[in-house]
């Protein structure tokens, strides 16, 4: 995971942090080979009120809801 603190230049006026995670994964089909996939987030945390740890584990919680079986 990558994080930078946003100053200004961008159409979100209340952007504090921009987060770059790469996420690899084994494919099931061939376990021997991996898919990379990359995605951004954009918050309104600051550094010191969302280390990136803290980012990670809100990221990866989304994640879950998303891949839940309805």
């Amino acid at each position: 995971m990558k994080a930078l603190t946003i100053s200004t230049g961008t159409d979100f006026p209340h952007a504090a942090q921009a987060i770059q995670v790469r996420r690899r994964r084994r494919r099931l089909d061939q376990p021997k080979r991996f898919t990379t996939e990359t995605i951004y987030a954009i918050t309104d945390l600051r550094v010191h009120q969302a280390r990136p740890a803290y980012v990670a584990t809100l990221i990866r919680g989304h994640w879950s809801i998303e891949h839940r079986p309805s």
